[in-house]
């Protein structure tokens, strides 16, 4: 069992469409920033291992615009877009060199009285290359 801490830069760009009445209103929003993620690394068999995993996300102050018709609006949020995402990752070693991969996230963020939440779902594949070393020379 391994404990782990990531962290790293993060960067969101999220956009809306909605008609009202007979506008078309559209949002934009960008931001950018850092998180951090404290997970588990556990082999619960020889062959699986389950990777369970909290953290914090902060994109910063982000930028937002809004255009309805032609009118439109551009201006940077006065409070940061952050909030709390988990998740849980698993790793099946089909052969020596391949294992199936399935993960589960969500993602909790707040702005003002504003919630973004997302789920996010991954499938794939692993392939493990074979290691020689490095000789020194």
């Amino acid at each position: 069992m391994d404990l782990y801490l990531e962290l790293g830069y993060e960067d969101i760009e999220l956009s809306a469409r909605e008609r009202i009445g007979d506008e078309l209103v559209k949002a934009r929003l960008e931001g950018e920033g850092y998180g951090a993620s404290l997970g588990l690394r556990w082999m619960a068999t020889a062959g699986l291992e389950i990777n369970p995993y909290a953290g914090y996300v902060n994109y910063g102050a982000p930028d937002v615009a809004l255009r309805a018709g032609s009118d439109r609006l551009a201006a940077s949020a006065e409070e940061d877009l952050d909030g709390l995402r988990y998740g849980l990752r698993g790793v099946l070693d089909v052969s020596h060199s391949l294992a199936a991969t399935a993960a589960f996230e969500r993602t909790e963020l707040d702005i003002h009285d504003i919630d973004i939440d997302a789920n996010t779902v991954r499938v794939g594949l692993r392939w493990y290359f074979p290691s020689r070393g490095f000789a020194a020379r």
